[in-house]
C-alpha cells in the first residue's frame, strides 16, 4: 500500500492515508492475534502477539523526490542484536539524513507489533543502533529497487553488504529467482508460458 505523499522525507500522509493506514493496522493485528492461536500460549509476548518470533523485519519505502522520480530504500528492523539498519543507494549517511522518517516508520513499528495505545510505552525501538548497510552508491538513476530487492536478499542470509558487478545481469537474476522460487504459486504456469505452450488447457 502507498501512504506517502509528496514531501522532503517520504512520510506526509493526509487524513485519508491515516485512516487507511489504521484499517490495515487493525488487519495486520488480527492476523497475528490468529497467528499466536494456532502456535499455542507458549510462544506468545506479554501484549498477547507473535513479535518475540520476528528475528528481522523488513520495510520497503518508496520516497518522491519530485514529480516523476521516486526512490526505493529499505528499513530493517535486527533483534539480535537489536539494530535498525538502512538499505539506501543513493545517499552515504542515510541514518542522520533520514533521521526523521526513520523514527517516525519505528514508532510506527512499536504501535503495530507491540499494541501500544499508550504514547509513553512506544519508543523501544527509537533506542536501538542504527547503521547503513554496506552497499554501492548507484551511477544511475533506476537501480535503486533492484538493488535494494538484492540486499533484502542478501541480508536475509546473514550477509551485510552487497557488491553488484553488473547490475543488467542482476535484474535479470532477480527475476528469474522470483519467477522460479518454489513460493510463487503462478510458478508452472509462468513456465509454461516462456517455454511458448498457447492451449489454454495447459495454461
Amino acid at each position: 500500500m502507498k501512504f506517502a505523499q509528496d514531501s522532503h522525507d517520504g512520510v506526509k500522509m493526509t487524513d485519508v492515508d491515516r485512516i487507511r493506514l489504521c484499517d490495515w493496522m487493525t488487519k495486520e493485528r488480527e492476523k497475528i492475534a490468529a497467528a499466536c492461536t494456532k502456535i499455542g500460549e507458549g510462544n506468545h509476548t506479554s501484549d498477547g502477539n507473535v513479535a518475540s518470533r520476528i528475528s528481522e523485519l523488513f520495510i520497503p519505502v518508496l520516497e518522491k523526490l519530485g514529480p516523476f522520480t521516486n526512490h526505493w530504500w529499505c528499513l530493517v528492523i535486527s533483534a539480535d542484536p537489536p539494530t535498525v539498519y538502512i538499505i539506501d543507494s543513493l545517499i552515504t549517511n542515510p541514518v542522520e539524513e533520514r533521521k526523521n522518517a526513520i523514527d517516525k516508520l519505528l514508532i510506527g513499528v512499536d504501535k503495530l507489533l507491540f499494541n501500544g495505545e499508550d504514547e509513553d510505552t512506544w519508543g523501544l525501538l527509537l533506542t536501538w543502533r542504527r547503521t547503513r548497510m554496506d552497499i554501492e552508491i548507484q551511477e544511475d538513476n533506476h537501480s535503486c529497487g533492484v538493488r535494494m530487492l538484492l540486499s533484502i536478499k542478501e541480508f536475509a542470509e546473514g550477509y551485510e553488504g552487497l557488491r553488484i558487478p553488473d547490475i543488467e545481469l542482476a535484474r535479470r537474476l532477480l527475476l528469474t529467482q522470483d519467477i522460479l522460487s518454489p513460493y510463487n504459486l503462478e510458478r508452472d504456469r509462468v513456465k509454461l508460458l516462456v517455454n511458448g505452450t498457447t492451449k489454454s488447457e495447459n495454461i
